[in-house]
């Protein structure tokens, strides 16, 4: 069975391929057509996002199911049923704020909710209860902007209208002078935390919280 190691690094190799891609959209930027940089860039956001939801959703099922942390601690498993069915149904009952019921579950992966909702998860943990939850919480509950940035970009460029833009242009105050006309704008704009492009600021925050969400049980 796969550890929280193996999981961890895993994602950091593939944050730094979404790094250095980032970069090659941004040196295109001066002299390409602005329609196939936001094209690139919503393609960019849209596989980070996926493999950040990922990323939560099996490092949860594996700390369910008993696994090892990066500092090869032993993290026990529950003493439930730990399929992918049950703890999509017990995670789904959490963010639902509804009791779970005996023996039921999801048959479907589309059923289950949106893992990497940094305004979900800790709720999904505290229902689920795996073995390494105080860490689980700590590392989830890190006062790091990238992940809520990160979903409200992608939201806007999966759903188009007025009220999604204006969520995005809410995130302002934490950036620099921001131009935003399209959601992908934010990625390209200085973001004030950290004096770094909006996407790479995402990224980095992300494998921050990985690395202290696989660390020890």
């Amino acid at each position: 069975m796969e550890n929280l190691s193996q999981l961890y690094q895993k994602f950091a190799v593939k944050a730094s391929l979404y790094y250095d891609r980032a970069q090659d959209i941004q040196n295109d930027i001066p002299h390409e057509q602005s329609w196939r940089i936001t094209y690139l860039t919503e393609s960019l956001i849209t596989n980070f996002w996926q493999s950040w939801c990922s990323f939560c959703r099996h490092i949860i099922i594996l700390s369910c199911r008993g696994t090892f942390s990066r500092h090869n601690d032993s993290i026990a498993s529950r003493q439930a049923d730990n399929s992918c069915q049950r703890l999509g149904y017990e995670a789904l009952c959490a963010i639902r704020r509804q009791t779970p019921k005996a023996s039921k579950t999801i048959r479907f992966l589309r059923q289950e909710p949106t893992w990497g909702d940094q305004d979900k998860i800790i709720d999904i943990i505290g229902c689920l209860n795996p073995g390494n939850s105080d860490t689980l919480r700590s590392a989830f509950g890190l006062p790091l902007a990238g992940p809520k940035h990160l979903q409200i970009v992608r939201n806007a460029c999966a759903h188009k209208n007025v009220e999604t833009l204006n969520q995005v242009r809410s995130l302002s105050s934490h950036y620099a002078n921001p131009k935003i006309k399209s959601p992908t704008d934010l990625a390209w704009q200085i973001a004030i935390s950290n004096n770094s492009c909006g996407i790479y600021s995402w990224i980095e925050d992300l494998i921050i919280i990985a690395g202290q969400a696989t660390l020890t049980s």
